[in-house]
């Protein structure tokens, strides 16, 4: 599925379903986003996000039910990608007070891995809790990946895979995967 990012974020924001459009203004009112381009995380630091990604990554397999690579392999992925690519985080939003009183410290509850290659902005992997579901984290943290690219130049959001019908025994837990992409518009491509 390939979404069109040159025309203006409101024009963009247009081509979304009613119910994605709504699920991103419920989403902002609730979280908070934190983008970090994965070229600029000094060394000291780029393990601990991306072992904070896995996590989440892992989550949703475990939610979802499906296979998530090795930390190994996902991280080898990443590395590969680490010049042309970006991790957002999803975090609620909290009182610092309520979290001083605690003590608790403020964790992501869905993250997203994506990356550009020219001018094509590349939904690699998801990440993320039953709390991020239920605040609708996914459908914020995709428009904040989209609203980045843009900013960047990017002409094109490719979110990848989707349910092919070709194959209809194959992977029928992609249909529900499918259809959420689906709701940002754009143009489904089959190869």
């Amino acid at each position: 599925i390939l979404i069109d990012l040159r025309p203006s974020l409101e024009k963009i924001l247009l081509t979304f379903s009613e119910t994605t459009r709504r699920n991103i203004r419920k989403a902002e009112k609730k979280l908070n986003i934190t983008t970090f381009v994965l070229s600029a995380i000094a060394d000291e630091d780029f393990e601990q996000h991306i072992e904070l990604f896995y996590s989440l990554y892992k989550e949703t397999g475990r939610i979802r039910k499906f296979y998530v690579p090795s930390y190994e392999e996902t991280r080898a992925k990443i590395m590969a990608f680490r010049e042309t690519s970006l991790l957002l985080f999803a975090y609620e939003k909290d009182s610092s007070l309520s979290l001083r009183m605690t003590g608790a410290s403020k964790k992501p509850i869905a993250a997203l891995w994506v990356g550009s290659v020219d001018t094509t902005l590349i939904y690699f992997h998801p990440g993320n809790t039953a709390s991020g579901y239920r605040l609708l984290a996914n459908y914020l943290l995709v428009w904040e990946a989209m609203k980045w690219g843009k900013k960047k130049g990017m002409k094109v959001f490719d979110f990848e895979t989707a349910y092919d019908k070709r194959y209809p025994r194959e992977n029928k837990q992609w249909l529900g995967y499918t259809a959420f992409k689906q709701r940002f518009g754009g143009e489904l491509v089959e190869y």
